[in-house]
């Protein structure tokens, strides 16, 4: 079982009382054989440590958050994760959507 920490940048609006963060990989991932896994629980921590399998301690970076999940079952020592993640826009004019 492999685990997977990625960093990405805090979005503007997060603070103590706003924690806002965004999926960076998709939920599956591809190992060598070509055969596509599912990834089934994510989690998210924005300040403080996060630990990766192997027990060392890493810092999340001021300004960023973690997310982190687990490959169960992965006995590749290479896997394909597709970003789902590429840009932020802030539209001068906010977009409104209704909801019914």
């Amino acid at each position: 079982m492999a685990n997977i920490i990625l960093f990405g940048k805090a979005p503007e609006g997060n603070d103590e009382t706003h924690l806002i963060s965004y999926q960076i990989a998709a939920s599956s991932y591809r190992t060598p054989d070509g055969e596509e896994h599912a990834i089934n629980a994510f989690s998210s921590s924005h300040s403080g440590e996060v630990m990766p399998a192997d027990g060392s301690v890493l810092n999340v970076p001021e300004g960023c958050f973690a997310e982190q999940f687990q490959l169960v079952g992965c006995t590749a020592d290479t896997v394909e994760l597709k970003m789902v993640f590429s840009r932020m826009s802030t539209f001068e004019t906010p977009v409104e959507i209704p909801v019914k």
